[in-house]
């Protein structure tokens, strides 16, 4: 369960489980691990001392560290509710009783309490809770540019497997603040402070200057803070999102564009939030992951059970996997990014064992047809062979003729990883879509243009498909296409198959 880097081992050796540790430690470094890096998410801990939380919430925590073996444990805000001084101690020495690296994100009730007796204020609060945490040598934050408003605006950079200083990932954390307090603005409903105009200006800086050093490239990055974007409300209604709302976001009321930010910087795959401790689901919003965190708090309010999200970033593309892990429940709904696929996907599905193959010739063959029309059935009696030959894609753009023709493509698709895959098909008129001689989509008839999905299970290897379309009159549209947990689209895996291999019955 611990991993520790040397320079750890040597610090609590001397100060044992202490949080009275060096001053000037230096910070660890995190590094991809055989090309992936393991996140866990808690937010919401709530530690209220002298409660249940000194009990339960060290075994829910090192109950879930032991579960799913992470590399950095990151918390994003709500720590400690109070005495704060006693809980932030307990909550330090628990991290070094862990002994990982841990980042640590403000709330809106962190800085609630005073840190010590003598005069306080917010601002200068959240100033001791972060000298407090630099003192740890495990502890990945810092307080950031003075400039900016909070405190904790810092990114942690994710660097190579292969031991050298290139930095592969990058995990920005943010300030979301506590109630605006804006007299302007009645605070009955969402009296929470939004991200501001100085915090998006220093991540729009800090994205594009890893961007220039990676050669224009953006880096895979996740975005970290405590209370939700006024986006989250908008991912709920789409169907692949997955996970509880159990109450409404408890967003500000200002959207004072991160998220748009975000989007035009492309760095950032997946923002991860807490806040609202009855709300786990995750969805996609234009191409960025929305998600929530399991709260972990036992003296706090909340219906589900207490735990963690668990993210896997991974080195050598822009995707992820994540999943919501809880020592009562084990893992719940499992996601992967950017394919939206999820574990609800699979459900009812048998898996289609790979085919026996070795094409070498890149592209689809296809069959062009001349006739009218009314269903793909027709083109077997009705159709007139007009051409015949090779593509590279699903195209229906060389018809010679201006209504009545059809196709038949037929390809090997080369399936990289065992897993669902979803295929899209929109038609005007007529397609029915087959992999390995079953309908997976039906999309038949004479219709105006519409779209179809159909998911599969399917083993790694080849396997064949088919798409079978008509054009009837008035207008002519055949888009095809395939998500699967580590792809998107056909680029690269589409192997020509001969039309003697196997007949395509209709």
């Amino acid at each position: 369960m611990k991993r520790i880097v040397s320079f750890v081992l040597s610090a609590l050796f001397i100060f044992g489980c202490s949080s009275a540790v060096h001053e000037d430690a230096d910070k660890p470094e995190l590094r991809f691990r055989d090309g992936k890096l393991r996140i866990l998410q808690f937010s919401d801990v709530h530690w209220c001392s002298g409660k249940k939380s000194d009990e339960l919430i060290p075994q829910i925590i090192k109950a879930s560290v032991e579960s799913e073996r992470p590399d950095v444990l990151v918390f994003t805000g709500d720590v400690i509710k109070a005495p704060v001084k006693q809980g932030w101690t307990q909550f330090v020495d628990l991290m070094h009783e862990i002994g990982l690296p841990y980042a640590v994100m403000m709330g809106n009730h962190d800085p609630e309490s005073p840190f010590s007796t003598e005069e306080w204020s917010r601002r200068t609060t959240r100033d001791s809770i972060f000298t407090f945490l630099e003192k740890s040598p495990l502890f990945l934050g810092e307080k950031g540019p003075s400039e900016l408003p909070g405190m904790g605006n810092y990114v942690v950079p994710v660097l190579a497997s292969d031991g050298s200083s290139k930095v592969k990932g990058l995990l920005y954390c943010l300030d979301s603040h506590e109630d605006h307090n804006n007299p302007r603005i009645e605070s009955t409903r969402n009296p929470d402070m939004w991200l501001t105009y100085e915090q998006i200006s220093w991540y729009r800086n800090k994205s594009r200057s890893y961007t220039e050093a990676n050669g224009g490239v953006p880096l895979p990055a996740f975005a970290f803070f405590h209370v939700p974007l006024y986006e989250f409300n908008v991912v709920k209604q789409y169907p692949e999102t997955i996970g509880e709302k159990g109450e409404y976001v408890c967003c500000p009321v200002m959207n004072s564009g991160m998220f748009n930010a975000m989007f035009d910087m492309a760095d950032v795959m997946g923002i991860f939030v807490g806040h609202d401790h009855n709300n786990d689901y995750i969805g996609q919003h234009c191409g960025i992951a929305l998600a929530y965190c399991k709260a972990a708090g036992v003296d706090t309010y909340g219906d589900f059970a207490k735990g963690c999200r668990v993210i896997d970033m991974f080195e050598d593309g822009r995707y992820f996997d994540t999943w919501l892990y809880s020592p009562e429940k084990g893992r719940e709904n499992l996601y992967h990014y950017p394919s939206a696929l999820s574990e609800k996907d699979s459900e009812g599905l048998e898996l289609m064992p790979a085919q026996t193959a070795a094409p070498v010739k890149r592209g689809i063959a296809y069959k062009y047809y001349e006739g009218e029309f009314r269903n793909v059935a027709d083109i077997a009696s009705l159709g007139r062979l007009a051409d015949e030959g090779v593509m590279q894609s699903f195209d229906i753009t060389g018809a010679k003729a201006a209504d009545h023709f059809a196709y038949e493509f037929n390809a090997w698709l080369a399936i990289k990883e065992t897993g669902v895959h979803k295929f899209r098909l929109k038609s005007d008129d007529g397609a029915v879509l087959y992999v390995d001689g079953q309908p997976v989509i039906d999309n038949d008839g004479s219709h105006s243009s519409r779209e179809k999905v159909g998911l599969v299970l399917l083993e790694a290897g080849y396997h064949d498909i088919k798409v079978i379309y008509f054009d009837d009159t008035d207008g002519q549209v055949l888009q095809v296409g395939m998500t699967g947990k580590r792809t998107a689209g056909f680029e690269d895996i589409l192997y020509v198959k001969d039309w003697t291999e196997q007949l395509i019955t209709l």
